[in-house]
């Protein structure tokens, strides 16, 4: 996996772009709506995705941040008829802090969600994406211990466990493999998190 720089990743999705949508890169701008503005359509959203994860050798998940979060807690946790309710603001507003406040009210439509997605919404993944992939464990669930250790999945001892991607720990005193949870969960839960007090 490579460094995180900022303008590097912004400048790669600006590329990427630029190819996918079959215009100048100069038309893109940092909060320009890749659909009203650059006429992206959904399909597109994947192509880019999976072009930033192979030129950054990382792994973004495939659901965004409400489709995520509809699945676990229910669309009504997060809607009111078919509109945003005030959980649903405060949760987007803190999932996509790159769109003015103004532009996510209880005004805004399920379907108009994807119309708020800009290069800066990439890169801002992207950056939550690495701090997901710096995780540690702070001590072992089984034993308790502080003393782990990193492991290389792709050691032989490790190959046929279909370990999941990011990394993978071992307690130094019990032998049990710390497994972080899944990067969806870790970037998502953030930021129901962050929100519980709403």
């Amino acid at each position: 996996m490579k460094e995180f720089i900022r303008d590097d990743v912004y400048s790669l999705v600006e590329d990427i772009l630029a190819k996918v949508l079959d215009i100048d890169k100069s038309e893109i701008h940092a909060n320009s709506s890749l659909i009203n503005d650059l006429g992206a359509e959904s399909i597109d959203f994947l192509d880019v995705m999976r072009r930033i994860e192979d030129e950054l050798d990382i792994l973004l998940p495939d659901a965004n941040v409400f489709e995520y979060l509809t699945q676990k807690y229910g669309k009504e946790e997060f809607f009111r008829d078919c509109s945003l309710n005030d959980r649903g603001v405060q949760i987007l507003r803190r999932a996509m802090p790159e769109i003015e406040p103004e532009r996510i009210t209880t005004d805004t439509k399920e379907f108009d969600i994807a119309g708020l997605i800009t290069a800066t919404t990439f890169v801002n993944l992207v950056e939550r994406y690495y701090d997901v992939a710096s995780w540690k464990p702070d001590k072992c669930g089984r034993c308790g211990s502080i003393q782990t250790s990193q492991i290389d999945p792709d050691d032989d001892d490790y190959i046929d466990l279909n370990l999941p991607i990011g990394p993978i720990f071992i307690c130094r005193n019990c032998g049990e493999l710390l497994i972080p949870p899944r990067p969806e969960d870790q970037l998502y839960e953030g930021v129901v998190s962050q929100s519980a007090d709403l």
